[in-house]
């Protein structure tokens, strides 16, 4: 047995068999794992230096505060560790572990927010629990523990305790509600709050009945894009010989004068169709327009004669090009809410 000093007091080290030991519950709730990385360098430590710290432990031999090494100490079967008790409530507990765990800089910000998170609602659901057993002494309705949403005031009172925004507080809490795969991902260091954030609004069904107003607004900008088309048609002059000759200005003439304001006309009947057609067919349709709008582009950013709109149309058919490659798609739509929301 020996002796070791925490926080001005003398606690007391005794060594015990690894198979002792069992880490606490709410370890895998608040603790991280390492990265495999950053696992290989810890274990090839403990291999060259052993455990040079005590692990933490309850009177149960719980572990709080050391889980790696006792995995460590498994794996590389040491049978006996030194550890050092902490006398702390079951209550307790969840706290002592985050604030270890927030006290170190291994974590990303992400981890941080998302160890809080958890504790919150943790400390939530045992305030719920003491006001249920009030309730039944009383002899009055118990109370079913919901998790809440976060107002503005709390979210910035968690958010300034791992040292990120209020928004990505927000952001983060949105996808402990709605998403826990993304949630624990974040948990892992394995994605940022923004792009667990973005895949989760990216997944979101998409909404496919707008609102009368809406489809109003829609409906009339699609017929005043037929209306210009129409316009811009009549300024082309059309001379009997062009609608006979095959040459290639006249055959665009004729194209400009009848086929293209007609082309474009369509889309305001197609916008009514497509209100009442099966998912099937609009997808379908979709993907006519498509090409259609790709072949558009291209057009544009070739025969533009302004150099600045030129270029412009250029990045714009870059990008559209992305649709077509999910995986550069969702790369692209990451680095953009990177730039727009940076995390880190």
């Amino acid at each position: 047995m020996s002796e070791l000093m925490r926080g001005g007091d003398v606690a007391q080290v005794i060594e015990v068999a690894t198979s002792q030991l069992t880490e606490h519950s709410m370890q895998s709730e608040l603790s991280p794992n390492m990265s495999e990385k950053a696992w290989r360098v810890f274990k090839a430590g403990i291999v060259a230096n052993g455990i040079l710290q005590p692990i933490v432990v309850t009177r149960g031999f719980r572990v709080i505060d050391g889980k790696h090494r006792l995995r460590a100490a498994r794996e590389l079967g040491i049978e006996s560790v030194r550890v050092v008790f902490e006398d702390i409530s079951e209550d307790d507990i969840a706290k002592y572990i985050t604030e270890t765990k927030l006290s170190r800089d291994d974590l990303k910000s992400g981890q941080k927010a998302s160890i809080i998170i958890r504790l919150y609602y943790e400390e939530e659901r045992k305030k719920a629990k003491k006001r249920q057993l009030s309730t039944l002494v009383q002899n009055t309705d118990t109370e079913i523990f919901q998790e809440r949403e976060v107002n503005g005031e709390t979210a910035k009172i968690l958010a300034d305790k791992v040292g990120i925004t209020a928004r990505y507080m927000y952001q983060l809490l949105a996808v402990y509600k709605s998403r826990d795969d993304l949630f624990q991902l974040v948990f892992e260091g394995k994605y940022s709050i923004n792009k667990a954030h973005t895949e989760m609004k990216r997944d979101e069904p998409t909404v496919v009945e707008e609102s009368n107003e809406e489809k109003t607004n829609i409906a009339e900008k699609i017929n005043r894009i037929a209306v210009e088309s129409e316009e811009s048609a009549s300024e082309v002059t059309v001379s009997e010989s062009d609608e006979e000759s095959l040459s290639p200005i006249s055959i665009l003439r004729n194209k400009i004068a009848t086929r293209l304001p007609q082309f474009t006309r369509e889309f305001v009947h197609d916008f009514d169709l497509l209100n009442e057609a099966d998912e099937e067919t609009v997808q379908a349709y979709n993907k006519q327009l498509h090409s259609i709008a790709e072949g558009a582009l291209l057009l544009l950013e070739t025969f533009e004669v302004d150099a600045k709109k030129r270029l412009f149309f250029e990045f714009v058919t870059k990008t559209f090009l992305l649709s077509k490659d999910e995986n550069k798609l969702n790369k692209f739509l990451e680095t953009m809410g990177g730039i727009l929301n940076e995390e880190e």
